[in-house]
Order: C-alpha cells, then structure tokens, then sequence
C-alpha cells in the first residue's frame, strides 16, 4: 500500500507506511501516483492531476537552460540568435573561449574551419517539449561559426557577446543582493 501525507491542505510527502502524526491526513494512493506524486495536488478533498505541472516543468526547464546557457548573436540555420554554455568544457567560462578564439580570428583575419571547430551553439529548444531539454537534443542541434565569417563580422559579434555577458553577470549580482 501506499500512502500520500497532507499536511497544511498540500501533499508533502508519500511513503509505503501511514503516518502517525499530529495534523496530518494519510490518503491511500496507487502506485502510479505515488511513482509520479510530483504531478499530482491535493484539492481538498482527493488527489488529482496538478493542471498546471506541463506548464511548471516547462518554466523550470527554461530556468535551468538559462543557467547554463547565454544567448548570443549567432544566427542558427533557422536565423534565430544561438546559445552558448557559459561554462564550455575545459575552460572557466565562456568568455574565456571567446577570448581564445578572438585571439586566433584577429591572427587570421577571419574564421578559419579549425577556429570554428573550437566554438559551439545550440539551438534553443521548445521548453514545453521535455524531449528537447536533453543533453542528447541539444548535442544534435548544435553547430559551429560560419567559416567564412570575416574579422569585422567577428568582431561584431565577439562585442555583442562580451556585452551580452556584462549584463548577465550584472543580472545575477542584482537578484543575490
């Protein structure tokens, strides 16, 4: 048997037991409610599917992208801005790589198909889709800089970036203080 604990008219928690507690209701619940208690509330009255847990997942989906991830100038194949992770791997942070690869595009005097090969963008997926907010998903739809891209071209969009990322960092400052 399982068991659903309400307490303060929300479910707090669910175990193979009864709880033997002051202000706590024990709802028997199947085990397909209790596998997935994160979808269901309580209404008052009985257990039922949370109308808004599509809508929740798909928020905090975003937010967890947003964490990783800063937008950039960098079209897509569909001509939407790209996402790059701001802590690619092997390097402290994003800017770090930028900064790299400026060094290697100004020594150049554009984008070479090695350069472009240490860069990667993703798309941005559909955070209603769960399918897409996998690491799986986002390797398949990522892509690397246009090879002919010029140094002015570069340049642009390496100012765009920096800028991009001053603002984020200033964001976050912001929401801890």
């Amino acid at each position: 048997m399982y068991y659903a604990f309400i307490k303060d008219n929300k479910i707090s928690h669910c175990g193979n037991f009864k709880e033997i507690a002051e202000n706590v209701i024990n709802v028997e619940i199947s085990q397909e409610i209790f596998d997935e208690i994160e979808k269901y509330i309580w209404n008052g009255e009985k257990i039922i599917l949370d109308p808004e847990y599509e809508q929740k997942q798909s928020v905090k989906r975003k937010m967890n992208f947003e964490k990783e991830f800063i937008e950039t100038s960098m079209k897509d194949s569909k001509g939407n801005n790209s996402y790059y992770r701001q802590i690619p791997e092997g390097y402290a942070n994003a800017p770090q790589t930028i900064e790299l690869v400026d060094k290697y595009v100004r020594d150049f005097e554009g984008m070479t198909e090695q350069i472009a090969q240490l860069l990667i963008f993703y798309q941005k997926p559909d955070f209603t889709k769960a399918e897409e907010c996998t690491e799986e998903w986002l390797v398949a739809h990522q892509f690397h800089p246009p090879v002919d891209m010029t140094l002015q071209e570069w340049k642009a969009f390496e100012f765009d970036f920096q800028q991009r990322w001053a603002d984020l960092k200033y964001k976050r400052q912001q929401i801890q203080q």
